[in-house]
């Protein structure tokens, strides 16, 4: 049975649409009921209670199969495109590290950072730098392609970017955490939320009235500015797949020896 066809460019439209859903809806949701400051917080701490962080974990695990799927398409089309231009060892590379990256989406849908902090962390950091990889990746075999120049060096800005902004975001929250005061140097009109071990105030609700809170939006603006160029580095591919279609063939096949049992209550002796 043939299925019906259509653009692979809409996929990638739908893929970063399917981002830009998913963090605003959390940051809304969070915001509203007060799980967060709701200045700059971290994309991760927009997910960390409920009802958000189901919410969260559905959305995101859809944007991970959508981001999967453009990566599998994208593996496809570099395929064909190739006519010895030494990509396929690249191409390969990208495909794995981008499913690596959908294990860290779908770890850090999984695990929350207020009460798994440590399985989210590895998620994260695993998205962040993989994410970062293959764009790396995907920029050079546009330029061993030649494929359309602005288009190579709109992925490069991407790619110096993102790195700019993982380095910055690891020194800004290393700052902020090290300003994090302990719990008996808070100020008691300063509102905090405790961790989920009660040990000391939980980083997702860093308010103006803490130390650190403006290396802590600092870092988080970096996070969000990270998340904000991986879609506009998948967006460069909307050009690109414009061109191709996408297509669903399933076929039922039929044993030779097969046939059907009759049935036992319709039989007689």
């Amino acid at each position: 049975m043939a299925g019906c066809c259509s653009g692979a460019s809409g996929l990638v439209a739908a893929c970063v649409a399917m981002m830009a859903i998913t963090v605003l809806t959390a940051y809304a949701i969070a915001s509203a009921l007060g799980d967060v400051y709701p200045g700059f917080p971290m994309i991760s701490d927009t997910g960390s209670f409920q009802p958000e962080s189901g919410v969260f974990a559905v959305l995101l695990s859809v944007t991970t199969f959508l981001v999967f799927a453009v990566m599998v398409v994208r593996y496809h089309l570099v395929r064909r495109l190739d006519s010895g231009n030494g990509v396929r060892k690249y191409n390969i590379a990208a495909l794995i590290i981008g499913f690596i990256v959908c294990i860290g989406m779908l770890m850090v849908a999984a695990f929350q950072s207020y009460d798994s902090s440590i399985p989210h962390l590895v998620g994260a950091y695993t998205l962040f730098v993989g994410g970062t990889i293959y764009g790396i990746l995907h920029t050079i075999i546009s330029y061993k392609l030649d494929e359309w120049k602005m288009l190579f060096y709109i992925r490069l800005s991407l790619n110096i970017a993102t790195i700019l902004l993982v380095v910055l975001y690891g020194i800004f929250s290393s700052i902020a955490s090290s300003k994090k005061p302990p719990l008996s140097e808070i100020d008691p009109d300063c509102p905090y939320r405790l961790n989920d071990d009660q040990t000391e105030a939980w980083s997702g609700y860093w308010n103006p009235c803490m130390p650190g809170y403006d290396y802590h939006v600092l870092s988080a603006v970096c996070e969000w500015l990270v998340a904000a160029c991986f879609a506009a580095y998948f967006l460069t591919f909307y050009p690109d797949f414009k061109h191709f279609g996408l297509g669903l063939n399933l076929q039922l096949s039929l044993a030779d020896n097969y046939w059907p049992v009759p049935n036992s209550s319709s039989s007689r002796v």
